[in-house]
């Protein structure tokens, strides 16, 4: 009833995605005993842990599932620590970026990155020497073709973090085409407080660079975003971040 509630009052927010926190029922059953034999009582009245979870699955689980069947769930295992429990939520509702780093150009079909899978799930592609043109428009400026060079790593983090607070709160992913391209400019990403969690680091061959055959949606568009000329520009920098252990291999 409450999901029917706020779906009638849509201007009063947009439901981005569900947190669902699963666990084992005698895990459940153990916490809910636990609690209840040093006072703590659920505000539903239940009076036994059998009774809540009667109404869980008569009520909510219906509700967890509809987010399922919408795309808009997202699933944390509750078995571990509070805390992790805590840093796992967090990591749900923290937005993410995804660097396709090193050369601006990237291939694809006739040379053309299709980037309409990946805004479908929920991201945002931006492309940061076009971020950078607008900034210098709009500050009257004129630069030559290489602005990009021009620009220094820190006004260009300051430029990019300006365009991800302006996104929507619908877009939980973004895909930041042609950054970092050098270790300056990843110094000066990881310096401005945001940090680097993980580097998709995804390893192709000669003969299989730019080419996606066998995959679809969201992992083959980012299979094309990472297809990228690297050895020169991008290794130096997923070597760093792997010495951090922040790389994921593929």
């Amino acid at each position: 009833d409450g999901l029917e509630v706020w779906a009638e009052r849509w201007p009063c927010g947009r439901i981005a995605f569900a947190l669902v926190l699963e666990a084992p029922d005698d895990i459940l059953r153990a916490r809910a005993c636990a609690r209840w034999k040093s006072g703590e009582r659920p505000e539903d009245g239940s009076t036994s842990f059998e009774e809540r979870l009667r109404r869980y699955r008569e009520q909510t689980a219906e509700v967890a599932a509809n987010f399922a069947m919408a795309g808009q769930a997202r699933y944390v295992d509750a078995t571990a620590s509070q805390e992790w429990v805590e840093e796992a939520a967090v990591a749900h509702l923290s937005r993410s970026v995804v660097f396709v780093c090193g050369e601006a150009l990237l291939p694809g079909p006739n040379g053309v990155c299709e980037v309409a899978a990946v805004q479908q799930q929920g991201s945002m592609h931006l492309h940061v020497e076009t971020l950078l043109r607008s900034a210098d428009a709009a500050e009257g400026g004129d630069r030559s073709p290489e602005l990009q060079e021009l620009v220094p790593p820190s006004k260009a983090v300051q430029v990019i973090n300006a365009a991800l607070d302006q996104a929507g709160p619908d877009v939980s992913v973004f895909v930041l085409q042609g950054f970092p391209r050098t270790m300056e400019d990843l110094e000066a990403w990881c310096s401005s407080a945001v940090g680097v969690q993980t580097v998709a680091a995804v390893h192709l061959g000669q003969r299989s660079q730019g080419s996606c055959q066998g995959s679809s949606g969201f992992v083959a568009a980012l299979r094309r975003l990472c297809c990228v000329r690297c050895v020169d520009a991008t290794l130096p920098q997923a070597e760093l971040v792997a010495e951090m252990a922040r790389v994921l291999r593929e």
